[in-house]
């Protein structure tokens, strides 16, 4: 059942939270320089990771759309929180902040990160 993954959902509170009570901390979330142009206006990250990891928090231009292919993966955006397994797939909006965290390694996934106005 699909259903068990989902962690929860939560209203969002005054300001940057993640929805369980804990702040995000502006400082914190990178913000990262993805170039993206007409020319270019597709990039492919390809990430395998041998441990888990640590939450990180980063927020860019380009929408981003991912596929989890191995282990397991927590999304987590203001108010909402997901545990990902294999298979499953992620999307986030242009400037949306959100985090990732590896929690079953050897984890293995695909991003691409689309410059908006090739949609």
């Amino acid at each position: 059942m699909r259903n068990k993954n989902l962690i929860g959902r939560v209203p969002q509170r005054e300001g940057m939270c993640d929805g369980f009570g804990r702040d995000f901390v502006r400082e914190a979330i990178e913000k990262r320089r993805i170039v993206l142009s007409g020319e270019a206006p597709l990039q492919v990250i390809h990430d395998i990771y041998e441990h888990p990891t640590v939450l990180h928090y980063d927020m860019h231009y380009g929408l981003e759309l991912g596929i989890l292919l191995s282990g397991q993966m927590i999304r987590e955006y203001p108010g909402h929180r997901r545990v990902l397994m294999a298979g499953e797939v992620w999307f986030c909006n242009i400037w949306e902040p959100h985090g990732f965290r590896i929690v079953r390694a050897p984890s293995e996934c695909v991003v691409w990160v689309i410059w908006p106005p090739l949609l």
